[in-house]
């Protein structure tokens, strides 16, 4: 028994051999690689391997976001953590399902660890890439092991997939060579098994990058193609079957995975064909390399921009395709019993493809990644010169979604693998066993010198390339541990909004550690972020980098981000200091509220902004535009004709947001009234003239006065739980001077200019009725918090020693004013309460009611109209102060539940 055991396993490993050597010397290589070019073994498991780039954060982050879909939400696969409000955000990104899919099991068995998950994954990408493309070799030219195992590992460690390094997803060819082993495979023998291995290899290519995807399109393509023009007898219709079935089968496993993207319409408009071209490699580019020997003759780009493979490479290619007839075992007739078992892979019945057809298919696939890698135009010295084949496959879906064109030198690299196996194949057959192994060994070590990637630690007098790379790398190496403020963010309620500051372009020295930094700690506190980055943005995305900006401001207000996290370790001081100049400057026209500062990032409070632009008459409020108007969608404020000054509207939709928490505002339930002056260049742009305010059109109508107009805003449209309400102004279109008649040259263009707006109160007297007002609503004043809410209860704290609340009175009654306060931090600060209406104290009363503190007070004469009622305390306090546990660092007062106005021969 033993004997048999042993024998079996002696057969096994002979069988074998050569997929053992290829893993196990792809194994040591793998390791070997990610220390030398930067990486550090000792901290595999705590670190993402090889260093601390960009693109690591960015996608280490994409796997995260689509394991968290695939376990919590796989009917929502469009879903991600960033770009809050736009649609299928996930699709900005690369979204590698495939890589999830295929990794999962070892996240759930890691204990969800990303970290470890990402490096054993990129470990396994050179394992299984050296595998894949043996075993591709083996069967499509019979090559002897040793030339197999050594073109693999010149494949798997070739420049291409080197510069790729940080991209986890490029990475991923051993899918892609699965497909195309699959792919001869099924045309050979017609077999199910096949099917299913081309269409399961199909899901993890296209899913884990579309660039491979594509890239297998045009590789299978381009094979078929061939077999049509030489051995059309070959694709029988029962192939032709299965490879319907197999393209039936992966199209309906990608499409759940796929379907989303279409939701998002920045993917669906895809890259400018300008991106395209600009990502294009040039002629230069082939001839310039970025491994170790090379480095020193780069001038420009080391990744995208360097192409050459070296000359070991494009010399056993080029004899292999001078050998394309010579050479190989002749693919022949079989019978299922002359099957020969090659390292664990059958040969087929019949293989369609004779050697020298694998070398002239794969000759002519270098041809076509050599091209298409050029982009749609053909350039030389930055000089245009002639259209280029991609040009018509930009406009196929797919291939327009493709911004770094360069990368299609990939195709290139993998026929230049097999034709360089060919080459060895026909050598090792030529020459005596001393001569086969001392060329074998000088090929090694021409190859080895040749691929040996750049080390990032080193650095030449003469290399200012990598004397950037390592300032970057020692900036990389530092990865801001912020832990405290993740951990203050995940205790926000889940539907809270954030939003970072500096954005990328704000900071390009640090870039790698800015945007990708948000998205990397996203993981850690889960919450819905404006920022993101990927392979697209959201159009005008960057505009936020202004931030503070009263129209960026009021953007992130509108869409109900909650925090705006600045960042002071990614800004230089002058930086610091230039945006806190922008936040004095914009006090005009907005307040935002400081919070606290936690691991050295300001955190400001956006749904608490107070509009400041606004004057308080006795008729109500009054905006000049003399600053920037709160909202988006218009110009600079300027002056008109006549010297008023004027904001004009800068598209044909601006918004402006009106304070709805003011001391001139009103109790939810009264009508106001908006009227405001405004001119036009034409008479003819006030024909389609209107506003919105909700979901709901409204009517803008001309006064007796000229170029006065008034906007009637219903109760019924105004919002009850913000501290603001937003006015839409709409037009046709918009106008230049020129257009208009009014100036000789195009200027900039405009709608609709604005020189004041007053909002007034229009209410109908209702004699007689007591008034109460729950505190679950934004309260009428200033000096509030937000509305609270426990179960039933609801409460609003006073957030500064004096409070103000404003209402409009229908007569001029004797009124008691009755109010309840739901919960205080320091009893102290019941004994100093004092209540003034219009500036004039009331006797307070103080009694207790259901173990609540009640006051109770008589309000002086007064005419109807509006009145201010104004809460005062001593001093306020917060729960950080009381309890230094709590992170709670609001200065509070009273938390007032309820109040009540009514005749005083009408209260109890």
């Amino acid at each position: 028994m033993l004997n048999a055991t042993l024998n079996r396993v002696r057969t096994w490993l002979v069988d074998y051999r050569g997929t053992l050597a290829v893993v196990g010397l792809s194994l040591l290589l793998a390791l070997a690689t990610i220390e030398w070019v930067g990486g550090d073994l000792s901290t595999f498991s705590s670190r993402l391997q090889p260093f601390h780039d960009g693109d690591l954060l960015l996608n280490s982050w994409t796997m995260y976001q689509a394991y968290d879909n695939l376990l919590h939400r796989p009917f929502n696969l469009g879903y991600s953590g960033i770009f809050y409000d736009e649609p299928a955000s996930f699709a900005y990104t690369i979204a590698p399902y495939g890589i999830a899919v295929f990794t999962l099991p070892v996240y759930l068995l890691t204990g969800n660890d990303l970290l470890l998950t990402y490096n054993l994954y990129l470990v396994a990408t050179f394992v299984l890439t050296a595998w894949a493309f043996y075993a591709l070799v083996r069967y499509l030219l019979s090559a002897p092991r040793t030339a197999a195992i050594i073109m693999a590992l010149a494949v798997t460690f070739s420049q291409w997939r080197l510069t790729q390094i940080v991209h986890i997803e490029s990475l991923s060819t051993q899918f892609l060579l699965c497909a195309i082993y699959a792919f001869h495979r099924l045309v050979d023998e017609a077999r199910w098994r096949w099917v299913f291995l081309l269409s399961g290899a199909f899901f993890f290519t296209f899913l884990s990058s579309g660039y491979l995807g594509m890239f297998l399109i045009v590789m299978a393509a381009t094979i078929a193609l061939y077999l049509v023009a030489r051995y059309p007898d070959r694709l029988t219709l029962r192939v032709l079957g299965m490879l319907s079935a197999a393209a039936v089968i992966a199209i309906v496993v990608c499409l759940p995975f796929l379907l989303y993207r279409l939701d998002n319409p920045d993917f669906r408009a895809g890259y400018t064909l300008n991106e395209v071209f600009t990502h294009s490699a040039s002629l230069d580019a082939l001839v310039r390399g970025n491994t170790l020997i090379y480095h020193d003759l780069i001038s420009g780009d080391i990744t995208e921009g360097a192409l050459f493979p070296g000359f070991s490479v494009l010399v056993l290619a080029l004899l292999g395709w001078m050998w394309r007839h010579h050479g190989g075992k002749p693919n022949v007739e079989a019978t299922a019993s002359d099957e020969a078992v090659q390292d664990g892979t059958k040969t087929a019945v019949r293989i369609a493809l004779t050697p020298r057809d694998v070398v002239s298919v794969y000759g002519v696939i270098i041809v076509v990644g050599v091209v298409l890698c050029l982009g749609p135009v053909l350039r030389i010295d930055d000089n245009e010169i002639a259209p280029l084949p991609y040009h018509l496959l930009y406009q196929l879906p797919g291939f327009s979604s493709m911004r770094v064109i360069a990368r299609f030198f990939l195709l290139a690299v993998l026929g230049f693998g097999v034709l360089g196996t060919h080459a060895l194949g026909v050598l090792m057959s030529r020459g005596n066993s001393l001569q086969v192994f001392v060329g074998l060994v000088a090929l090694t070590g021409l190859l080895t010198i040749e691929l040996v990637p750049v080390n990032r630690t080193i650095s030449t007098p003469n290399n200012r390339i990598f004397d950037l790379h390592n300032e970057q790398k020692d900036v990389v190496s530092s990865y801001p541990d912020k832990s405290a403020l993740n951990e203050w963010l995940a205790e926000q309620p889940d539907d809270t909004v954030i939003f970072h500051y500096p954005l990328w372009s704000e900071v390009p020295r640090a870039g790698y550690l800015c945007e990708y930094s948000y998205l990397f700690d996203q993981r850690l506190h889960g919450l819905k972020m404006f920022n993101g980055w990927g392979s697209l943005l959201p159009n005008q995305y960057l505009r936020y980098a202004n931030f503070p900006e009263v129209n960026i401001v009021a953007r992130l207000y509108q869409k109900g981000v909650r925090y705006a996290l600045v960042h002071n370790d990614f800004l230089t001081a002058s930086e610091q200091q230039q945006l806190r100049d922008r936040l004095e400057s914009n006090n005009r026209a907005f307040t935002l509220p400081y919070m606290t500062s936690v691991d050295g990032v300001d955190i400001y409070d956006l749904q608490a902004v107070q509009l400041t632009g606004f004057a308080t008459e006795p008729q109500g409020l009054v905006y000049e535009f003399d600053q920037p108007a709160f909202g988006m969608g218009w110009h600079s404020p300027g002056f008109s004709d006549d010297g008023a000054t004027v904001q004009w509207m800068a598209e044909s939709e601006a918004t402006f947001h009106v304070p709805w928490g003011d001391e001139a505002s009103l109790l939810p339930g009264t009508n106001l009234d908006v009227t405001f002056a405004a001119i036009t260049l034409t008479p003819e742009m006030f024909d389609g003239f209107y506003a919105q305010v909700g979901d709901t059109d409204l009517p803008i109508q001309p006064t007796s006065e000229d170029g006065v107009f008034v906007l009637h805003i219903p109760h019924t449209v105004l919002p009850t739980d913000a501290r603001t309400f937003m006015i839409e102004f709409y037009t046709d279109a918009t106008i230049t001077a020129a257009e208009a008649g009014v100036g000789e040259e195009d200027e900039y263009r405009v709608a609709v200019g604005f020189d004041w707006l007053r909002v007034q109160s229009v209410y109908d007297p209702t004699v007689g009725e007591p008034l109460v007002f729950e505190f679950g609503s934004p309260v009428p004043g200033v000096g509030w918090e937000n509305p609270e809410r426990l179960d039933a209860a609801t409460w609003t704290w006073m957030n500064a020693t004096e409070a103000t609340f404003a209402l409009a009175l229908a007569s001029s009654a004797e009124l008691e004013v009755t109010f309840q306060v739901a919960n205080v931090l320091d009893q102290a600060l019941l004994d100093g309460v004092v209540l003034l209406v219009n500036g004039e104290p009331v006797a307070l009363e103080r009694t207790t009611l259901d173990s609540a503190d009640v006051f109770t007070g008589v309000l002086p004469l007064s005419e109807a109209g509006q009145i201010v009622l104004t809460f005062q305390i001593e001093q306020t306090v917060s729960l950080a102060e009381l309890d230094p546990s709590s992170p709670d660092m609001r200065q509070l007062g009273l938390a007032l539940d309820w109040l009540r106005l009514a005749p005083v021969s009408e209260n109890s």
